[in-house]
């Protein structure tokens, strides 16, 4: 794999969770209580203490507020917005943690082939039991 090929992966990577979430629109509000995410959107609002499931995979979560997502299928996403405390485990594979400038994300992937992009100040950590990952 060449020096770039990660950079590459990672610019892939998100802009199909930009237009994830883009599809779905503004996706379903959370006040705190659980909510399932299965066949659309996840939205957790600013100020927000939210968790989501994704017990059959391909599930997308926006965070502008707290969030703790599970994926058990795999093929989800998750951006976490500046202020946001964001934790997320992916029991299958491929999914991509966004984690934006002033957040805090935990990325949990036993499954393996996950990605956790960190961008500017925020604060990233990974673990991946099922390797293939990827951290940008």
């Amino acid at each position: 794999m060449s020096a770039s090929q990660p950079i590459r992966i990672a610019a892939r990577l998100a802009a199909v969770l930009g237009l994830t979430l883009a599809a779905f629109g503004a996706g379903a509000g959370c006040g705190g209580s659980d909510d399932d995410c299965v066949g659309a959107a996840c939205q957790c609002n600013a100020g927000g203490d939210c968790a989501f499931t994704c017990p059959t995979g391909g599930c997308g979560v926006q965070c502008a507020g707290d969030c703790d997502s599970t994926c058990a299928g795999g093929g989800c996403t998750q951006q976490c917005d500046e202020g946001a405390t964001c934790t997320f485990s992916c029991q299958g594979t491929g999914c991509v943690q966004q984690c934006n400038t002033g957040a805090t994300c935990t990325l949990s992937c036993p499954g393996g082939g996950c990605t956790q992009m960190c961008f500017g100040s925020a604060t990233c950590t990974a673990t991946c039991t099922g390797g293939g990952c990827a951290t940008d």
